[in-house]
């Protein structure tokens, strides 16, 4: 584990304290750090969007330390957005190809296109465009189609297609004795064939879409990942519960990793705006619940580490001692004992505040320590 990363680690336990005064400090000391390239994927995985949301959301300097993370991270996601679309476009196709378009795709796509990023947009209409969905879905998008064709062109495609598509239709409902099959077969063909409407985009991003690499397979399913997870994040933005459902029925239809639901601040976002929503509350308590033994080791890491500090320091200063009643308050025995061992060293005097402490100590009166 790196030091930034430890770093993170002990900010996190001061977060979890809930003690504004040494949470302010102990970020005020974070932000002096060097920050490494990955720094917004490691606050991200150490949770600490969504424990300011909980523990701090009241505190000027934790709310300042997110906004600042969210600035850096938007910068990384402008710059990967454009891969993880054509990903997941590539791979929607290849899927189509064989036969297997996903029940839910259409209402994904659908919710794409009022997405503030225009590659979002693009990526809809392109599938939209080039895949067949029923009539009823297409036909409700007219209204959104219309408002911004001037802007995409692909929109005006899409208005075509649904617009030839009526037209199919009401030739089907002609009766049978005015035109024979071949007659209504070559209609179709001539107005609305599959070649009318296959063109695709210039590919921005730089990948040729007819290249496929050994990885290809992980590429998709990880764009997917993470084009589902931002559609729930956006939906949750919304605090309405029947769109909120909608996302986490989408959600559960693919099998997203702890670290996309951490990068797109899931949790952080639940707390915020949908808590009030049954399913949101139980996505929050089922990956608090995947979170904590992964968190069990990094904390007996991180309190290695903390312990090593201390020793190797002169005095222990105020965001460590409020750490260190944090580890006592809600750890195992183990780092109790830890904890008194490092006290006693120091010669620290426990005051009425760290009553944790206090009660461990006085039911422990050999330790020696001042109570």
């Amino acid at each position: 584990m790196q030091s930034y990363e430890i770093q993170i680690n002990i900010l996190a336990r001061i977060l979890q304290s809930g003690n504004s005064e040494a949470i302010t400090k102990a970020i005020n000391k974070f932000a002096q750090l060097p920050i490494p390239k990955d720094s917004a994927h490691l606050i991200d995985q150490a949770n600490l969007p969504y424990l300011v949301s909980y523990h701090a959301s009241d505190n000027e300097a934790a709310k300042e330390l997110i906004q600042n993370h969210r600035d850096t991270k938007s910068i990384d996601l402008a710059k990967e957005t454009p891969f993880v679309l054509q990903n997941f476009y590539e791979g929607i196709m290849q899927d189509a190809e064989h036969g297997f378009i996903p029940n839910h795709l259409v209402h994904l796509l659908t919710i794409m296109i009022s997405f503030a990023d225009s590659g979002y947009v693009r990526t809809s209409l392109r599938l939209l465009n080039e895949l067949e969905f029923k009539m009823e879905d297409l036909e409700g998008l007219m209204p959104k189609l219309e408002e911004f064709q001037s802007e995409f062109p692909e929109a005006q495609r899409l208005i075509q297609k649904i617009e030839w598509k009526k037209i199919v239709e009401q030739m089907r409902n002609v009766r049978v004795s005015e035109w024979d099959e071949d007659t209504d077969v070559s209609f179709e063909t001539t107005l609305y064939s599959e070649s009318d409407f296959d063109e695709t985009l210039t590919d921005e991003s730089g990948i040729d879409s007819d290249e496929y690499d050994e990885d290809f397979d992980h590429y998709f399913i990880a764009a997917s990942c993470e084009v589902h997870v931002n559609v729930l994040a956006e939906l949750l933005k919304t605090e309405d519960s029947d769109l909120i459902d909608v996302g986490l029925m989408m959600v559960s239809q693919v099998d997203v990793p702890l670290e996309i639901l951490r990068k797109f601040e899931i949790e952080a976002l639940i707390n915020e705006h949908a808590l009030h929503n049954k399913g949101a509350s139980n996505l929050l308590k089922g990956l608090q619940q995947m979170d904590s033994e992964k968190q069990a080791m990094n904390n007996f890491n991180t309190f290695r580490q903390i312990k090593n500090y201390i020793q190797s320091s002169k005095t222990i200063s105020e965001p460590m001692m409020e750490l260190l009643v944090n580890y006592m308050e809600n750890e195992n025995k183990a780092y109790v004992e830890h904890i008194a061992e490092v006290l006693v060293t120091k010669k620290v005097r426990v005051n009425d505040e760290q009553v944790g402490i206090k009660e461990y100590m006085k039911g422990h009166p050999a330790i020696g320590i001042c109570v």
